[in-house]
């Protein structure tokens, strides 16, 4: 990250560490689904200091049906090029763009430690003491416990009206099973969890490695 042109070295818990491969899951987790969409936890990578992965929400496509219609057009009169300008009519933008929401802006996604601890998307430091990830964006020195703290941080993402994707990572590294859990009213998803075996988590680490020699 840069500020002000300088250098910032990032935390170990906001992302995946630099110079390092992460250990690749061999499968993706489907976190909850209905017949009308999911919740995706995709590209899952274990790095020593955490677990990164892809959080995609999307909704089913609904069926398209075009009526059969014959459109019969009719040749305009010509008109002079002067009273097309003169109809023209110029409309002032808006001085504050409010967004709407959207579906996806209702997707709600978390993970659990096996101790309890929990960060969710509207709440992502879990734990006690006044660490926040706006209070770091802030600059403010107030760091989070390993010990006692878990930090869901999203770094990068994409979306339209019906599908998302995040960049994210969980830290610290889980000691023991990752519960990851999802919600989506408008896919008719109460929540649902799914349980991230430590065994595969550990054998997963094994795998990772520094990107370059020493």
């Amino acid at each position: 990250m840069s500020r002000g042109g300088a250098e910032r070295v990032l935390p170990d818990w906001w992302g995946p560490p630099d110079g390092w491969v992460g250990g690749q899951l061999p499968f993706d987790l489907v976190v909850a689904r209905s017949d009308a969409g999911a919740v995706i936890a995709e590209d899952i990578a274990v790095y020593p200091t955490g677990i990164g992965f892809e959080l995609r929400a999307l909704l089913r496509p609904a069926p398209i049906s075009v009526p059969e219609q014959t459109i019969e057009m009719e040749t305009p009169p010509s008109e002079p090029v002067e009273a097309l300008v003169s109809s023209v009519v110029l409309v002032d933008e808006p001085a504050e763009f409010e967004r709407t929401e959207t579906p996806v802006d209702r997707v709600r996604f978390g993970v659990e430690f096996e101790d309890g601890r929990r960060a969710v998307q509207n709440a992502p430091v879990g734990g006690p003491g006044d660490f926040t990830i706006l209070g770091f964006q802030e600059g403010k020195p107030v760091l989070p416990d390993p010990a006692t703290n878990v930090v869901l941080n999203w770094t990068s993402g994409s979306s339209s009206p019906d599908s998302m994707r995040k960049s994210s990572f969980i830290w610290p590294l889980p000691v023991g099973d990752l519960r990851f859990i999802g919600s989506w009213v408008d896919a008719g998803l109460a929540e649902q969890i799914v349980v991230l075996d430590h065994a595969a988590i550990e054998e997963a680490l094994g795998r990772a490695r520094p990107a370059w020699r020493d």
